[in-house]
């Protein structure tokens, strides 16, 4: 800081003292160009400094747009699957189906009403039963557990 104090008088006392040269005003003119070409190359750099970041930026999200599109694919791949899985699970679930209305339609209306009275009466015949014979079976049972 301090030579460029010492350049900048030395220079200007040499512009002065040439003639017919407006020395001063050709120093500030120089120190003009100067920092206007310093603020200049700073824009410069700072404007590199940003595409840079937005290179990293833009590749960075150029990664993560790879990774979802793969992950979007493996995705897609197992929807894939598990659709023709389905479908084929429906086939087997439609001739299983079909298999046991095949199995159980042998039998009438009239069969299973019979059936559904029959079971009726028997379950109605145990009740009846084990009401009348119950205190009985209760002594018997109770006999047996003494015994043992």
């Amino acid at each position: 800081m301090k030579t460029n104090r010492v350049m900048h008088a030395a220079t200007n006392l040499l512009l002065r003292s040439m003639p017919l040269m407006a020395g001063p005003e050709l120093l500030e003119l120089i120190r003009v160009f100067t920092n206007s070409r310093k603020e200049l190359d700073k824009q410069v750099e700072e404007a590199a400094e940003a595409l840079k970041n937005t290179a990293r930026l833009v590749s960075k999200l150029e990664q993560d747009l790879h990774q979802r599109t793969e992950k979007v694919k493996e995705l897609k791949a197992q929807i894939d699957y598990f659709s023709e899985l389905s479908e084929i699970e429906e086939n087997k679930a439609k001739v299983l189906i079909k298999q046991i209305e095949s199995t159980f339609g042998t039998q009438t209306k009239k069969q299973l009403l019979g059936s559904f009275i029959i079971s009726g009466g028997f379950g109605l015949l145990f009740f009846i039963l084990g009401a009348l014979f119950s205190d009985s079976l209760s002594k018997g049972f109770a006999f047996l557990i003494d015994y043992f």
